[in-house]
């Protein structure tokens, strides 16, 4: 998954080298952070999500409006502009990765 969603070549070769590195050796100081990183990165929305959802729908039981479902048409609304958004990505292009060296120097 990582290789479909790195912007460029360096940074892929820089997270497979670091990954790489780590399964040859005990693991790095480099590779033990971005574990650490991506980790954080995780748990941070996995732990506020529910304290969200959770008051958000209090707010919306509280509040009354639409007869307290107003938090499934905020949810509904945001489901909607997801589902809008995502007719609107296209196919690349262009990829990075069936680049020559030769081919890179011509785009430049």
């Amino acid at each position: 998954m990582v290789n479909n969603a790195s912007p460029d070549a360096d940074a892929l070769s820089s997270i497979n080298s670091e990954y790489s590195a780590s399964l040859k050796t005990v693991s790095t100081h480099s590779s033990r952070l971005l574990s650490g990183l991506s980790t954080i990165f995780v748990s941070i929305p996995l732990s506020i999500a529910p304290a969200i959802a959770t008051s958000s729908f209090s707010l919306s039981i509280q509040s009354k409006i639409l007869g307290g479902n107003l938090i499934w048409a905020v949810w509904f609304a945001v489901a909607t502009v997801g589902f809008v958004h995502s007719m609107t990505l296209t196919t690349r292009n262009y990829d990075w990765r069936e680049e020559t060296p030769k081919n890179v120097s011509d785009r430049e």
